[in-house]
């Protein structure tokens, strides 16, 4: 008979999490493919303990037989015997720990079984046991080939987007117990601060969704500051903190009433370019042949102006950009040493410029 050798068990890998979704349908896939290889090496540790419990079996036979001769055969007979008692009880040993090994793959897989309910053409209502369904429990609905999270009290859609990360802040009134977030958390990934203190769970309750209970009651004026995971779902304004009232702020744009003082940037050229993103107000020293240029003109329909404030402008030639069109078709005379303030505007994407002179030899 072939003698089996001493098999080993290999160890199941991490069985996936919801609280750590990462590599989750990688991570159940190696737990479950786990399953087979470990019933092949539980056959052989069983195949084994047999092996081993025969083994006994016959050096107690060979024991017995030798009881019976003489004084030296009994003291041979007595030194079997022992080793018989001692390979019964590794073959006992075996067997417990086979059987313990298979308990706990068994309750692994149970667990796991529990949580991922696998491929349905429909929201179960109980899980593959027949039981219950935990929160947190997940399945893949191949009707709507999309992956469903039973939140303890209906089935919702698994979001692909990212969570978001929720803040609150506030001071609590005198005896408040509860605090609703709009929009709602995740169960399970919410965390507060009272007085700039990390609260134990024990400290409160957030297992609804919306609502945070504290135990004990907050007093008067206490510093609460709430981080969560919102619920699965669209982000609302009031998720953001301080949004809404910065939003609130701007000057809408279908029109207003504007309140405080409207300015906008002076550009010192440092070159020929005059960019309108930049500003539009440019001041400029000429000192030199110059050739002007404008960029980023805005499209047809839209008005795009600016001033330039001119300095020497006279002293040198200027070259403006194409299709500048001056008052009776001729650039002006600019001062030699002094300052002149000309206004530029066009309305059909820079086709045409009108050139103004606002102002020449300003004091």
């Amino acid at each position: 008979m072939l003698a089996i050798q001493k098999p080993s068990l290999v160890q199941p890998p991490r069985p996936p999490s919801l609280s750590n979704p990462v590599d989750f349908d990688a991570k159940a896939d190696a737990f479950v493919g786990w399953f087979p290889s470990a019933w092949l090496d539980l056959q052989n540790v069983i195949g084994f303990v047999e092996q081993e419990a025969g083994v006994a079996t016959t050096k107690a036979g060979e024991a017995s037989m030798s009881a019976t001769d003489a004084s030296n055969s009994a003291r041979i007979a007595a030194t079997k015997a022992d080793d018989s008692s001692s390979s019964a009880n590794a073959a006992r040993d075996a067997r417990l720990a086979a059987e313990n090994a298979r308990d706990q793959a068994l309750a692994a897989f149970d667990s796991f079984d529990d949580r991922y309910l696998g491929a349905k053409s429909s929201d179960p209502t109980v899980d593959n046991d027949g039981n219950t369904l935990l929160t947190g429990a997940i399945y893949f609905n191949i009707s709507t080939t999309t992956m469903r999270v039973w939140n303890g009290t209906a089935w919702q859609a698994q979001s692909a987007m990212p969570d978001t990360l929720v803040e609150r802040s506030f001071l609590a009134t005198a005896g408040q117990n509860s605090y609703t977030i709009t929009g709602g958390y995740r169960v399970g990934y919410t965390f507060v601060w009272v007085n700039g203190s990390m609260l134990y769970t024990s400290g409160f309750t957030a297992t609804d969704g919306t609502t945070i209970t504290f135990n004990p009651a907050l007093a008067l004026n206490d510093k609460v500051r709430v981080l969560s995971i919102k619920s699965v779902g669209a982000v609302a304004v009031a998720d953001i903190v301080g949004l809404q009232a910065a939003l609130d702020a701007r000057l809408p744009l279908t029109g207003g009433a504007l309140t405080g003082a409207l300015r906008e940037a002076k550009v010192a050229m440092a070159g020929n370019n005059i960019d309108i993103n930049l500003g539009n107000c440019f001041t400029k020293t000429i000192s030199g042949a110059t050739t002007l240029t404008v960029s980023n003109v805005p499209a047809a329909g839209t008005l795009a102006c600016f001033i330039l404030d001119l300095t020497n402008g006279g002293s040198a030639t200027i070259t403006w950009w194409s299709r500048v069109k001056w008052a009776s078709g001729t650039a002006p005379m600019l001062t030699v040493a002094g300052r002149d303030v000309l206004g530029f505007f066009t309305h059909d994407g820079g086709i045409t410029w009108t050139g103004l002179v606002l102002q020449k030899d300003v004091k």
